[in-house]
């Protein structure tokens, strides 16, 4: 009868340790995902899958019922599943204009709507205000990527992700929107150097000259 009641006792322990592990487990690994078979953690998986659809292209886009055809050549996914679409994409597909100086200084402006952005950072400014990215801008292979997502919801884009067949689709604004600004100075984004007074010099060709060399040409 004792050893019964060492062995019940035993046993009853046994089972709260395993039930207090399987708890602590699915608290600490509770966000998983498939990939190939194998549970993994979402900071693991997302890396993984994201690099496999990456290296084999099998991205595609969809922009305003229009397939189009080569976007692996100008989509990304981020480390997190974020897609990301370089200046080619978000300029002469979505109509806007993407500029990046030497500094990681970010400019991207559709119509009168308009942005600051940095190279590596989530917070930028968009029509006076402070937003945040899902994603950080990043340069890859010279070009500058920025987080679709965030730049369709800004302007006014309707954006949604096939994760199943790694599908962007794309739908521009249903009101007519212009695409280029009412006003555009590029003095306002650091484009063109100060403007020199020549004097009695008569070397308005050198100022010129000069002036023309010192201005940045644009990105996009």
């Amino acid at each position: 009868m004792r050893y019964s009641r060492r062995y019940i006792i035993f046993t009853g322990i046994l089972i709260l340790a395993f039930v207090l592990k399987v708890s602590y487990v699915s608290d600490t690994y509770g966000r998983v995902e498939q990939f190939r078979g194998a549970q993994l953690e979402e900071n693991v998986f997302y890396p993984l899958k994201a690099a496999s659809i990456n290296q084999e292209n099998s991205l595609t886009a969809v922009v305003d019922q229009t397939p189009y055809t080569n976007a692996f050549d100008h989509l990304t996914l981020n480390s997190m599943m974020v897609v990301m679409g370089d200046e080619y994409f978000m300029g002469d597909v979505l109509g806007m204009s993407v500029i990046e100086d030497a500094e990681g200084k970010i400019s991207v402006q559709r119509g009168d709507l308009k942005g600051t952005f940095f190279e590596g950072e989530t917070e930028g400014n968009f029509a006076g205000e402070v937003v945040t990215l899902t994603a950080a801008p990043f340069m890859q292979n010279n070009k500058c990527y920025l987080p679709i997502p965030d730049f369709c919801t800004m302007f006014g884009y309707e954006f949604s992700w096939d994760g199943e067949n790694y599908i962007v689709t794309v739908q521009s604004p249903e009101e007519e929107q212009d695409t280029l600004p009412s006003v555009y100075d590029l003095r306002d984004i650091d484009r063109v150097s100060e403007v020199r007074d020549q004097g009695s010099s008569s070397t308005c060709w050198a100022q010129a000259a000069v002036g023309a060399i010192e201005s940045k040409p644009s990105a996009a």
